[in-house]
């Protein structure tokens, strides 16, 4: 069997031994590309970002979620806001504003002193501010304007929850570069968003914006294994919305499915929970930002994958060997896309010719005259 391929493959021409030695070395590396050593020490830093603590939302839930976090010795990050919109929330017409107090204040303030959550500043009312900017509650305002805000409510909720607030959660994760100077100004370090939210590598500002959310936590945790990176990053976000018990039409969860969730994260020897703040702190300065950089560069290079090696954006943030991963992977597919074609063309090219050659084999032979002008000859066609 050897003997025949070594004579099938010495039988071909130099270029066609080199297409395909070419080919299988790319097809093995595109096989095995992704195979990661099992061995490496692993990492994966989690954080739980919970959106919308405020006045009008449910207490009850929200003190059940403290409690399972409190139960299984996990921290996560709460975005509050301090005078929600008494109104919708869409509606830019002002109609009052509803201070978290006393009895929220409390709930925070026992919490954040037991380690459970680290409280961070989910705007000022949650409110549009605009016609033009539906959906967004600092983007679009003047430094002044986002200054006074983000101020009062900055000190309203130090007071009311005994904690210092170190990061910034805007609403509908919409800001802009004025929304970075002034948490410049007012000394707060972090903000957390999305993965498309602006970022001024000037800003001293440290970014860790959400990646997925909790129905698809364990699939993000799945990625992460997978991955080579020694480190990976999940910021899963949820709101009272997401579940059942709260939104019975549009709920993803039970309040059991969460609490078995938070459970099985507990158990997980290779998952490191943290708050947004300890997160941050823990990493190397430069780390994050670079990170949110590489991950902006992802989103937009999936799109030029195909669909079975493309990135998964929305579950973990990968490394700068994932990235090169992903495009090593992408270069090997669409080089063997030109081989394939290249060849296929090739012999489609030489077909044609063959058979041309044929036709004209066997066609009868021109009779031509000659007359002659001088020392040339000119072939005269009959």
């Amino acid at each position: 069997m050897k003997s025949k391929l070594f004579y099938l493959f010495n039988v071909l021409n130099p270029i066609k031994k080199w297409r395909l030695l070419v080919f299988f070395i790319l097809l093995i590396s595109f096989k095995f590309g992704n195979c990661s050593n099992g061995k490496m020490e692993q990492k994966i830093y989690l954080v739980f970002r919970f959106d919308d603590f405020s006045a009008r939302s449910n207490t009850n839930l929200e003190q059940k979620i403290i409690e399972i976090f409190r139960k299984n010795k996990l921290a996560f990050t709460i975005g509050v806001i301090p005078f929600a919109g008494a109104g919708s929330l869409l509606d830019p017409t002002p109609k009052g504003h509803l201070p978290l107090g006393e009895e929220k204040g409390n709930i925070l303030k026992n919490a954040s002193h037991q380690g459970v959550v680290e409280v961070a500043l989910h705007g000022y009312a949650h409110q549009s501010h605009s016609e033009q900017y539906i959906g967004s509650e600092f983007k679009g305002l003047d430094f002044e304007q986002q200054k006074e805000k983000i101020l009062q409510g900055k000190i309203y909720l130090e007071e009311i929850s005994d904690s210092k607030i170190n990061t910034f959660v805007p609403p509908w994760n919409q800001y802009d570069d004025n929304t970075l100077k002034v948490l410049e100004e007012l000394q707060i370090n972090n903000i957390s968003a999305d993965r498309f939210g602006t970022m001024n590598n000037k800003s001293s500002i440290q970014s860790l914006p959400n990646s997925c959310g909790l129905s698809s936590l364990k699939q993000a945790v799945k990625s992460a294994r997978k991955s080579p990176d020694k480190i990976s990053l999940i910021i899963a976000l949820f709101h009272s919305y997401d579940f059942i018990e709260e939104n019975k039409r549009d709920g993803l969860f039970n309040f059991s499915d969460f609490s078995e969730l938070i459970n099985w994260i507990s158990k997980q020897n290779d998952i490191k929970v943290l708050t947004i703040d300890q997160m941050i702190s823990e990493l190397p300065a430069n780390y994050l930002k670079n990170k949110f950089e590489l991950n902006r560069k992802i989103i937009a290079y999936s799109f030029k994958t195909p669909p079975y090696i493309r990135v998964k954006p929305n579950y973990s943030y990968a490394s700068e060997d994932y990235f090169n991963l992903i495009r090593q992977k992408t270069i090997a597919f669409y080089f063997i896309i030109f081989i394939l074609t290249s060849t296929i063309a090739y012999l489609i090219i030489n077909s044609l010719k063959t058979g041309l050659m044929k036709t004209r084999s066997k066609s009868p032979k021109s009779s031509h005259r000659s007359w002659s002008r001088g020392k040339i000859t000119w072939p005269i066609r009959c």
